[in-house]
């Protein structure tokens, strides 16, 4: 009988050591986590699941240390791209979460299942699982968020989100270059608001979560991008998009890196696979376009930098009457060294009227850029030289906004940008209306 009780209590002590150091390991984990170290925390929090699993039945602290593990084990592999693996863990959390009356753990749990199930596509579920989230509200009295989540649960289900246009507001928070991405209607508020006078910028959203792990891969990618250093940057890119396969952005920049080194048949398959995950995005539209022409030899190589000259002359033209000059002496060199590109055109337009005012002139520029687009399918370069036209033009021209949104209502999706952007020019000019009407003395 002795040696029978020393023997248990030999397996106890060796159980509660197997769950000490699972304790231990789930913290360091968590550690991780904090520090963005998705694929570490993952590996660890795997292990301290398991031990914690073979050392059943646990006591009820550790019992809620497991069921805790699962979610944030989840949460890890959500960030690395492991959707699957991450549901099957959430499933289990929940029902344990729920059988143990911890019902704030439950929403946290659901969340991240929601989550999921929108990176996925898969809208109904993703819909069903924000409409469960509003009864567990409901159960603990939170019957405002109930209705919130229900409602989001309804907006999934209604096809949001959606590839769009979101509008970066500054100087909202109280730094000048920083920026508050809103929905059009949102800004469309803050610039009535304002009186008009609001900095803006534009954004292409797409219609799933980010995944953390392959935003730090996109981050490195940038920072080896600036540094030249090319074979390290394309390495980062490439796990960007093992990771987030539904993610447009590492394609589009992969096909960026291949125009840097003049590949222009690999720029042209990264585009057009950026443009099959993202619909309506512009700037993959136009580059895909113009790998294309380089590849076939209808345009001259070296368009790409020129373009990325302009495009870095046009932001500072406004600061001197040298830099002003500076760019439109940069268009019309570009105008006859690439003729067969639009947008050359379209950056003389707002260099000649940004220098001489002389409206006749630069829409003379516009409408070539119109020409040389002809009937390419390209509705979103199109929109382009409309809004770059209606920017330029809209105190000589009232009506050149009123056409770059009759173009986008035509165009519909392949036209989001330009949508946007007459959008909200349209409504800043009423405001700035409004707002003068308002201080202008009673006649």
């Amino acid at each position: 009988m002795a040696a029978s009780s020393d023997n248990a209590t030999t397996v106890t002590h060796e159980l509660a050591q197997e769950v000490t150091e699972a304790l231990v390991m789930y913290s360091e984990a968590m550690g991780l986590l904090r520090q963005e170290s998705y694929f570490k925390a993952a590996v660890m929090l795997d292990k301290a699941v398991k031990a914690l699993v073979a050392a059943a039945p646990l006591p009820d602290d550790a019992e809620r240390v497991l069921m805790q593990a699962r979610v944030a084990l989840a949460n890890a592999l959500l960030a690395g791209g492991k959707i699957n693996s991450a549901v099957r863990h959430l499933d289990v959390a929940i029902e344990a979460l729920k059988a143990a009356g911890l019902m704030e753990d439950v929403l946290d749990a659901m969340n991240s299942l929601f989550l999921c199930k929108l990176h996925a596509g898969e809208w109904d579920e993703a819909a069903d699982v924000s409409r469960a989230m509003g009864d567990v509200l409901d159960d603990i009295g939170a019957p405002e968020s109930a209705v919130a989540a229900r409602a989001r649960g309804d907006a999934v289900a209604a096809g949001w989100p959606k590839n769009r246009i979101v509008v970066l507001v500054f100087g909202q928070g109280g730094a000048p270059d920083e920026a508050d991405e809103l929905e059009v209607d949102d800004a469309l508020e803050v610039i009535r608001a304002g009186g008009g006078g609001v900095r803006i910028g534009f954004k292409y959203q797409r219609n799933r979560p980010a995944l953390p792990a392959a935003e730090i891969f996109m981050q490195g990618f940038h920072e080896t991008m600036a540094e030249g250093e090319y074979d390290d940057a394309a390495g980062l890119i490439e796990l960007a998009a093992k990771i987030d396969v539904h993610n447009p952005d590492p394609h589009y920049h992969t096909g960026r890196l291949c125009l840097v080194q003049h590949d222009y048949t690999g720029a042209k398959a990264a585009f057009e696979r950026a443009q099959e995950l993202a619909p309506g995005w512009h700037s993959a539209q136009a580059l895909a376009w113009l790998a294309s022409c380089v590849a076939d030899g209808t345009m001259t190589d070296g368009i790409y930098e020129a373009l990325q000259e302009l495009d870095e002359l046009e932001d500072n033209a406004e600061d001197s009457a040298e830099a002003a000059a500076a760019y439109a002496a940069m268009a019309q060199e570009a105008c006859e060294k690439y003729p067969l590109h639009p947008l050359v055109y379209n950056h003389l337009g707002s260099a000649t009227y940004l220098v001489s005012r002389d409206a006749e002139a630069a829409k003379a520029h516009w409408d070539t850029a119109l020409e040389v687009l002809g009937d390419a399918d390209l509705d979103e370069i199109r929109g382009v030289i409309l809004t770059s036209k209606a920017a330029a033009l809209e105190d000589d021209d009232p009506t050149a906004w009123r056409a770059a949104m009759e173009l986008a209502a035509h165009l519909g999706q392949n036209a989001m940008l330009t949508a946007t952007m007459a959008k909200i020019a349209l409504a800043t000019d009423d405001a700035v209306k409004a707002a003068e009407s308002a201080a202008a003395p009673d006649a």
